[in-house]
């Protein structure tokens, strides 16, 4: 059966610092952290309680990550601390990478790369490295992103003999599953799949290893499915699916609905396809990611066109078309800190000129 997308969503990690095991925390918990903030004595103290702030809100309110993200950057920036301001950097590009504004997450990591070079960090330029790999993933660019990533991975293993915090080896499942990805969009299958497996032997010593299986084997059923190897796809799809409602990770669990949508189409049960579809579809709306609403409503137009139900096609066409609007509304660009949402031609455009002008 030919596939009906021309998009899917593969769950990319991004490297966070610290990564809270809080999705969907209640307001107590939320309250506590603002609490933290307020009574913070220094500036250090108070953005390092706003990036714990909005990675709190990372897994389902995309737009209040970006909103407290921004605060703690500001006020790096106001501090003057090299080492600060690039921690509230990285923090905020993530912020922006997992709503899918890629122009804005690529010049906050470029910013964080120069001042690892600049103090000749080495593991904060495999970060770096890392996270614009991650980018082109998302750019479908994977020839770069393999070879920022490989960078990144050399850099970080000599990094990993002399680290004795366990920092590297943290991040290094990170490394892996994106590697994974990389591989598997440019149909070399068997590699893919080698660095997922490693991805999940590695990360027993991540800050969250359940995030981090959950998302691999999201990604390892994804696989199958290319491959159409349908059953073995649907163990990895399910036990992701598990974790993710385990740890009320939102995120998550849109995107694996995604990948059991497209798992129950290929065997033919287009019911089940559609619940999916729609849970998805309501989660994402309900986080405010509008990455996952156009995954989803690109999903349902495809299945109705294809259908034959035109009515149903142009719901969700005018839906895709409308979640592109809103994030060039100007008012919506205000509310997520005044950025375009570009075409992918253009943003690689952007990030082309980005790096051309680092380099000068």
């Amino acid at each position: 059966m030919k596939s009906l997308f021309s998009y899917r969503f593969t769950f990319i990690i991004p490297l966070l610092f610290v990564f809270l095991q809080v999705h969907g925390a209640g307001l107590q918990q939320i309250d506590s952290l603002y609490q933290l903030v307020d009574e913070a004595k220094t500036d250090a103290e108070k953005v390092n309680a706003l990036v714990l702030l909005s990675q709190t809100y990372s897994s389902y309110d995309l737009k209040s990550y970006i909103r407290e993200a921004e605060k703690a950057l500001d006020l790096a920036k106001k501090n003057e601390d090299s080492d600060l301001i690039a921690y509230a950097l990285f923090n905020a590009g993530n912020a922006y990478f997992m709503q899918g504004i890629n122009e804005t997450a690529a010049n906050y990591f470029y910013s964080y790369l120069d001042i690892q070079k600049q103090s000749n960090h080495s593991q904060g330029i495999a970060y770096a490295l890392a996270s614009i790999g991650a980018l082109r993933i998302k750019m479908q660019d994977y020839e770069a992103a393999k070879s920022n990533l490989l960078q990144g991975l050399s850099i970080l293993n000599k990094a990993m003999e002399t680290d004795t915090t366990g920092g590297t080896h943290r991040q290094l499942p990170h490394f892996l599953n994106n590697l994974g990805i990389v591989y598997q969009n440019l149909q070399q299958y068997d590699s893919a799949l080698w660095y997922y497996r490693q991805s999940i032997k590695s990360s027993a010593g991540a800050t969250d290893p359940g995030y981090l299986r959950a998302s691999t084997y999201n990604n390892i059923g994804g696989l199958f499915l290319d491959t159409r190897n349908l059953d073995s796809a649907y163990a990895p799809l399910a036990k992701a699916m598990h974790v993710r409602k385990e740890r009320n990770d939102l995120a998550g669990q849109a995107a694996s609905h995604n990948r059991l949508g497209e798992y129950y189409l290929l065997i033919g049960d287009s019911e089940e396809a559609l619940n999916n579809f729609y849970s998805g579809m309501d989660i994402a709306q309900s986080i405010g990611s509008t990455e996952l609403q156009s995954s989803f409503a690109e999903k349902l137009f495809a299945y109705y066109k294809q259908a034959g139900d035109p009515d149903s096609a142009l719901k969700y066409l005018e839906q895709l078309n409308n979640v592109t609007q809103i994030l060039n509304n100007e008012e919506t660009i205000k509310e997520l800190t005044r950025l375009e949402l570009l075409s992918a031609f253009k943003e690689r455009q952007k990030i082309a000129r980005i790096e051309q002008e680092r380099l000068n």
